[in-house]
């Protein structure tokens, strides 16, 4: 297959919390390559988190024409952000840390700001909340930056922890959220579970209790289109349970550290 190239009226974004759970992954999973196309070239922004460095993982991405970027916390989740080497034509800042006041607690984060070859500046920040931390305290501190570089075309995408209506009063007047559409006509298929970017589990017993989506995207821009959740991934790893059988209340869910416990986040920003 012939590699995609970059579109100058779009660009095509891919998020994933990858579940590396601040583990190092001596075998990086196969199948977080295959499913980001990364050999064709396919998406044109990729954003991981719940990353863990992986040399091997970042030099396949460079050497397939992406420029990577990580944040690198010790003993912590990390934030990757690879973006087609042919869209930048200049690296304006890497941002790796918030601005905190007293009592406010650091999200995963990391903001790569560059200037298009159309000229234009452009911002993509990865973050995740981090899980059983307040969302607004997290929220309070990304609202304040956000504030500060609001005439700027932004994305931020990443695992939020929470639902995009809870994050919307936290966001400064020109920004909202954007998430695929909850399709009611996907019930009682196998693809109900496209709906949602995330399975919680009973404690202990890992049986699948409920589902939501706790991934999406943040802008001031729009034309943002084409919002989707794929776990279609499952069909390629032994490591998941059959797509068809996947249901609440029923289903064993109990991923190893490594293999993304998340759907598969993409959308197209229409510049």
């Amino acid at each position: 297959m012939e590699k995609a190239v970059w579109s100058p009226q779009m660009i095509k974004v891919a998020e994933w919390n990858i579940h590396m759970m601040a583990n190092v992954v001596e075998k990086f999973p196969y199948i977080i390559e295959e499913t980001l196309e990364i050999k064709n070239y396919f998406y044109d922004i990729i954003v991981l988190v719940e990353y863990k460095q992986n040399i091997e993982f970042e030099k396949k991405l460079h050497n397939n024409g992406y420029r990577v970027f990580t944040n690198s916390p010790l003993k912590k989740n990390e934030v990757l952000i690879a973006i087609k080497k042919e869209l930048i034509m200049e690296v304006v800042e890497v941002n790796k840390n918030l601005p905190l006041n007293v009592g406010e607690i650091h999200p995963n984060f990391l903001h790569v700001k560059f200037k298009r070859k159309d000229g234009k500046i452009f911002s993509v920040i990865g973050m995740r909340n981090l899980f059983r931390v307040e969302y607004h305290l997290h929220m309070e501190v990304i609202k304040r930056y956000l504030a500060k570089i609001a005439d700027e075309n932004i994305i931020v995408v990443g695992d939020f922890n929470v639902i995009s209506s809870n994050i919307e009063k936290f966001l400064p007047a020109n920004f909202r959220t954007y998430q695929p559409r909850h399709n009611r006509s996907l019930y009682n298929t196998e693809n109900f579970i496209n709906n949602y970017s995330y399975f919680f589990t009973e404690k202990d017993k890992h049986i699948i209790k409920g589902m939501n989506a706790l991934d999406f995207c943040i802008s001031n821009m729009e034309g943002i289109t084409n919002l989707s959740y794929s776990w279609n991934f499952i069909k390629h790893c032994d490591k998941y349970p059959e797509k068809s059988t996947i249901e609440r209340n029923a289903t064993k869910w109990n991923i190893p550290v490594g293999y993304p416990d998340h759907a598969l986040f993409t959308f197209v920003v229409d510049i």
